[in-house]
C-alpha cells in the first residue's frame, strides 16, 4: 500500500486514486448513507534533511483548519508501530457541513513521509464505540512494504 502494508477490513472496498502515492479504502455502505469510514494511506519521498516529524506534525495542524470547519484536537500522541515512530492526532471537525471524527498517523522514515488517515461519521456512539477500535486495529498493523 504505498510504500507501507495495511491491513483492511475485508468488508471494505478500495477507492481508485489517479496518485501513485495515494491508497484508499471505504467501508462498504449503504447507498443512502451520506459519509462512509474510510482509510487513505499516503506516501511521498522526501530529503531526509526535511523529514523532521514534530515539523512535519505542525503543518499538518497548520493546514487542517483551511480543509475542515471547527477544526477541533482531541489529542496528539507518541507511538512506535512495528519500528516506525509515529505521530498520531485525533480530530473533528465539519466536511461539507457534516460532523467528522479522525485520526491522523504521521510517520517519516528513511526518505519516506507517510500519513494514514482514517475518517467516520462523528457521533459518540458510531465513532467511539465502533469505528475508533477499527481504526486502531488498521494503525497496529501498519508495515513497511519492501
Amino acid at each position: 500500500m504505498g510504500g507501507v502494508d495495511l491491513m483492511v477490513p475485508n468488508d471494505w472496498v478500495k477507492v481508485e486514486s489517479s496518485d501513485s502515492g495515494t491508497l484508499a479504502y471505504r467501508a462498504n455502505c449503504a447507498e443512502s448513507k451520506v459519509f462512509c469510514e474510510n482509510v487513505i494511506v499516503k506516501t511521498a519521498k522526501g530529503d531526509k534533511a526535511n523529514l523532521n516529524l514534530e515539523a512535519l506534525l505542525r503543518e499538518f495542524i497548520a493546514t487542517m483548519p483551511t480543509k475542515i470547519d471547527s477544526f477541533s484536537i482531541k489529542s496528539v500522541n507518541d507511538t512506535v508501530i512495528n519500528s516506525i515512530h509515529m505521530k498520531v492526532v485525533s480530530y473533528t471537525g465539519q466536511k461539507d457541513g457534516f460532523p467528522v471524527a479522525s485520526y491522523m498517523a504521521i510517520a517519516a522514515y528513511d526518505t519516506t513521509v507517510m500519513q494514514i488517515g482514517f475518517a467516520s461519521e462523528n457521533t459518540e456512539q458510531e465513532y467511539f464505540k465502533t469505528y475508533l477500535p477499527i481504526f486502531e486495529k488498521m494503525l497496529q498493523s501498519a508495515k513497511r512494504s519492501n
